[in-house]
């Protein structure tokens, strides 16, 4: 059998009170601390490596599709553009133009309605004198119809009654 397992180790706290034994707790505390402290480091440093292994994937497809465009030739590229740029243009100016007809219409609608919303809140004016003259008419051609077919009716009643007597 080994040698171990038949007497059990000596204790490091079997001179406790002692100096030397504080000496030693304390600094085995200093030890722990410090190893706590290199282990939150090393934590940190992984945490920043695996955001960047994170980070390598991204860049890698970046770089990736950064080959594409090393494959043809910058000319090509500019000249492909510069199609695109010719089919879509009138489009694009027709649009436009549509677009700033359609706001002036729009423009020319808010004025109206401005108009007529100003008018509708403006108080109403005293009528003029004409047009008081012109009402004033009115009445009095409205009385003198009025008697005159009261007199129309007095004269067919009375002509009825001549007619009911010859």
């Amino acid at each position: 059998m080994e040698r171990s397992l038949l007497h059990p180790r000596a204790s490091a706290y079997s001179n406790i009170g002692n100096a030397t034994v504080y000496h030693d707790l304390s600094a085995a505390e200093a030890c722990v601390s410090a190893l706590t402290t290199c282990n939150d480091y090393l934590l940190d440093g992984l945490e920043v490596f695996e955001q960047e292994v994170q980070e390598l994937n991204r860049l890698g497809k970046v770089l990736q599709n950064n080959r594409l465009f090393v494959l043809i030739p910058e000319k090509r590229v500019r000249v492909y553009a510069a199609q695109q740029n010719e089919d879509i243009e009138p489009q694009i100016n027709e649009l436009l133009e549509l677009a700033e007809k359609s706001l002036k219409i729009l423009e020319r609608k808010e004025a109206a309605l401005a108009k007529k919303i100003k008018t509708l809140q403006a108080p109403k004016q005293e009528p003029s004198t004409a047009a008081r003259n012109d009402d004033r008419k009115a009445k009095m051609l409205i009385k003198q119809r009025q008697l005159w077919e009261k007199e129309l009716l007095a004269l067919e009643t009375e002509c009825r009654t001549l007619r009911g007597v010859l």
